[in-house]
């Protein structure tokens, strides 16, 4: 029993830090771009440099890292095998198994939940496609970063 409150701690934790970091920079934004700092034309290259730079270096990051040593402080394991303190990739490989299906999943359930959603706001016949699929893909951007940031 310990061990689940650990564990629940931890998630609260991963997901405070998540809540946290995204809340500061919308904040950050928002002041710089309400004092004038940023235009129109930095809009843009930040967007694409989150898009080019910074999300593909997050990812790769997210893949190689390793977990910090207690003599990683005085750097007294240069030259030393640190295979034993670094997983491997592919031993991580069966518990990402999930993450085949859960795309589907959650896409499934935006498109349920977008057509309940126009039935219930009685949106016209027409526009029901757009409904679905801005509920369906809402989260597409941020879902891989969030799993990556997680686990």
């Amino acid at each position: 029993q310990r061990s689940n409150m650990f564990l629940s701690l931890e998630a609260a934790d991963a997901a405070l830090r998540s809540v946290g970091t995204s809340v500061t920079l919308v904040c950050t934004g928002f002041y710089l771009e309400r004092r004038g700092f940023v235009g129109e034309e930095a809009k843009r290259a930040f967007g694409r440099y989150v898009q080019q730079v910074g999300l593909p270096l997050f990812f790769g990051s997210k893949l190689i890292e390793c977990p910090p040593t207690n003599d990683d402080a005085t750097n007294s394991n240069v030259g030393q095998d640190t295979s034993k303190s670094c997983p491997s990739i592919l031993d991580h490989l069966a518990d990402a198994r999930i993450l085949f299906v859960w795309p589907f999943y959650v896409i499934s359930c935006g498109l349920l939940v977008g057509y309940a959603m126009a039935m219930i706001s009685r949106t016209p016949k027409r526009h029901y496609n757009s409904v679905m699929l801005a509920t369906a893909f809402a989260n597409s951007a941020s879902l891989p970063t969030t799993l990556l940031a997680v686990i």
